[in-house]
């Protein structure tokens, strides 16, 4: 503003007032991997308000210093991890050549893609409803429940958390139902250290054990370092039994690629649903993905994530369901695990992901326990007693999981809880938030966070030339690589840069501009 005043002369065709323009445009080049656009109030109030592409929800900028959403401090890499982990971990990928099998070469594979990309937009569809309630309310503990009573009043918040529940628990449930017939099996069979220390124990017993190594590690559940852990300890299980899988495979199919060719590409619809909730069991998991976010360094960043790790679990799902399909074809186990017979090997195998399932089973309750606890646990200065309630709650989780897994059928569980459960939390409601979302704050005037009175108008948009010109002429990667760079300077410092930078209305030395604003710095 100061320089558009003062009359500044500018080498070339474009004179001052253009150049001003597009200076000031620059601190808003377009930015095509974030899913908002910058707003900003009029001077006066300086009130700067994004809207989310997918869901037309406008809230003020919670990227902004003293923002009520408060920074994490887990990495992005942890992120994706963390995520991969919720998605892969636990027993639904040694699932997905059952469901392959069940659902066809083609049918599955698609099915896996479809699902996976379906789930990453409704995410975002989440966390824009969450964040311009944090915007609204500035409380930044809000969990699914707090959510959806939000927006659809205590009915809708009782029903999302009876689903809630069910996932939890049968997600838990399918888990101990696993480490149960495992640690049986290994119990009954000689030449292994689990027959050796608990010979002919039953599948009730070890599940029992289990449960009470888990009421006490979902204590530390909420903790990033634990989550990390567990992340890692979880990807490495689960990738061993995967390798496990392809060399003893590869001996008994050796023409993997020739197998498959010759296997059904669909299958009648009665069989393709029989195990289709496989699938959403893997990537339908926004019922635990506030924690997540929440610990989270760059929470803006948190859907490109999940994006990430999405394409990352698409690949190695899929791709394992089809080599175990193709090794094993119409004798293809629900668990492929038993189709590989015993040995030291398979033991750890086993053992490793028996411990996995262990650890994941307090992050899988996470969520659900938050709500319980938040609605239950009174805090009155005596610390024992908070305490105990906490524990209680936490065996009656567990417990209730349990109690799940006495059900026949592993495959049944995950039928059960992927197919109808997790469909509900994934595409039912998130859609719903957005619509609601639209009509609530649907214009920058609305806007979640923006006191009353206070007028917002778009600034950038009339200046789409020029961004492109910025866009095309930035170095090394374009406006997304440099924007944070943009970001740190306002527009006076903008202003301040020398004229020859812009040689005509169609050029912008970039490298130039750059090297400039790096100068300043």
């Amino acid at each position: 503003p100061a320089a558009m005043s003062s009359g500044m002369r500018v080498a070339g065709p474009l004179g001052s007032r253009v150049l001003s323009r597009a200076l000031l445009a620059l601190p808003l080049a377009r930015r095509p991997k974030e899913p908002r656009v910058t707003m900003t109030a009029s001077m006066d109030s300086s009130i700067e308000v994004t809207v989310c592409k997918t869901t037309g929800i406008h809230h003020t900028d919670l990227g902004r210093a003293g923002s009520p959403r408060v920074p994490g401090t887990q990495s992005s890499t942890s992120t994706v991890i963390s995520i991969s982990k919720v998605i892969v971990g636990g027993i639904a990928p040694l699932l997905m050549p059952w469901a392959i099998k069940s659902m066809g070469v083609l049918g599955g594979s698609v099915s896996a893609v479809l699902v996976g990309l379906l789930s990453s937009s409704t995410v975002n569809m989440l966390i824009s409803y969450r964040d311009a309630i944090i915007a609204e309310q500035g409380s930044d503990d809000l969990n699914y429940v707090d959510v959806v009573r939000h927006a659809f009043g205590n009915v809708g918040a009782r029903g999302v958390f009876a689903v809630t529940f069910l996932i939890a628990i049968g997600v838990c449930g399918a888990y101990l139902k696993f480490i149960g017939n495992t640690m049986a099996a290994l119990s009954l069979t000689p030449g292994n250290v689990v027959h050796t220390l608990a010979p002919g124990v039953s599948a009730a017993q070890h599940q029992l054990a289990a449960a009470a190594a888990i009421v006490p590690l979902c204590a530390l559940s909420r903790h990033s370092t634990f989550m990390a852990f567990a992340a890692l300890l979880g990807a490495a299980a689960v990738a061993a039994a995967v390798l496990v899988t392809c060399v003893y495979g590869l001996t008994v199919t050796p023409n993997v690629i020739g197998a498959l060719s010759s296997l059904p590409l669909i299958t009648a619809p009665s069989t393709f649903f029989s195990a289709f909730g496989v699938i959403p069991l893997l990537f339908c998991v926004h019922w635990v993905m506030f924690p997540i976010e929440r610990a989270m360094k760059k929470r803006e960043k948190y859907n490109q994530r999940f994006l990430e790790a999405v394409w990352i679990c698409i690949a190695m799902n899929a791709g394992f369901g089809l080599l175990g399909y193709g090794f094993f074809g119409k004798d293809t186990n629900a668990m492929i695990l038993n189709n590989l017979g015993d040995g030291p090997l398979l033991t750890i195998v086993r053992l490793s992901l028996v411990v996995d399932m262990i650890i994941s089973a307090p992050i899988m309750l996470n969520s659900l326990r938050e709500i319980v606890e938040k609605r239950f646990v009174e805090v009155k200065g005596q610390i024992w007693w908070e305490r105990t309630q906490r524990l209680l709650i936490r065996t009656a989780l567990v417990m209730a999981s349990f109690g799940v897994a006495q059900l026949s059928s592993l495959g049944e569980i995950a039928n059960l809880v992927g197919g109808v459960a997790q469909c509900v939390l994934a595409f039912i409601v998130p859609p719903a938030l957005a619509i609601k979302g639209v009509q609530t704050w649907g214009t920058p005037q609305t806007a979640a966070g923006v006191p009353s009175g206070n007028s917002v108008s778009v600034v950038g948009e009339q200046q789409s030339e020029i961004d492109k010109i910025v866009s095309k002429a930035l170095p090394y990667g374009g406006d997304s690589f440099w924007s944070p760079l943009l970001r740190r300077h306002d527009c006076r410092k903008f202003c301040e840069a020398d004229g020859s930078l812009i040689n005509s209305p169609s050029s912008l030395d970039g490298r130039a501009l750059v090297e400039r604003l790096q100068s300043m710095e």
